[in-house]
């Protein structure tokens, strides 16, 4: 995860920092969120980290038989239901 000292207000002073991404600015849209472009270097790491990300999750259900592979996204809408239903009563 990268920031900056300072949060760029602009698309022009986002430019200027440099890194894996070249500018991040506040979403027009969402003022939540922001927009974030990626330089070489950076589409570069996104792709290497996806990459690595899906071998790790070949690897992860490499062994399991087929069946088990089957009803696991049923599985993980059931583990994420019922984390998140403890997350509300916090």
């Amino acid at each position: 995860m990268w920031a900056w000292a300072s949060q760029p207000k602009t698309e022009e002073e986002a430019r200027a920092a440099g890194g894996w991404a070249s500018a991040a600015w506040p979403s027009p849209d969402d003022k939540r969120a922001s927009v974030v472009e990626r330089t070489e270097s950076g589409r570069k790491l996104a792709a290497r980290v996806k990459e690595v990300w899906c071998e790790l999750a070949d690897e992860t259900v490499a062994g399991l038989p087929a069946q088990t592979l089957e009803g696991l996204p049923e599985l993980l809408k059931a583990l994420t239901a019922s984390v998140d239903v403890r997350r509300q009563r916090r």
